[in-house]
């Protein structure tokens, strides 16, 4: 019998599986000339990773945020602080 702490990574390995798979399968499922605006480029997923790992050490993310997005030139000023509100949540 295996431990349960065995059965909980096999368990995680599996979802993190399943929902790969699903992920993968959805993103080839989409037309071939459909739009991706609303997906995130390499720069937003880069900034994201980043800001919630500074999250998790407790540094905050919304200053490297809005730092990035000013750098970049993201987006218009004005749109910002709800931009942060929505975007730099906790991943669930």
């Amino acid at each position: 019998m295996a431990s349960p702490k065995v059965l909980l990574f096999v368990a995680l390995g599996l979802v993190g599986a399943f929902f790969a798979a699903a992920w993968i399968r959805a993103r080839h499922a989409r037309p071939a000339g459909a739009s991706t605006k609303g997906l995130p480029d390499a720069w937003e997923l880069g900034v994201g990773v980043v800001t919630n790992f500074f999250d998790t050490l407790g540094i905050g993310s919304f200053a490297p945020t809005t730092s990035a997005w000013k750098l970049r030139s993201t987006m218009p000023d004005e749109l910002i602080p709800a931009r942060s509100t929505s975007d730099t949540r906790r991943p669930s």
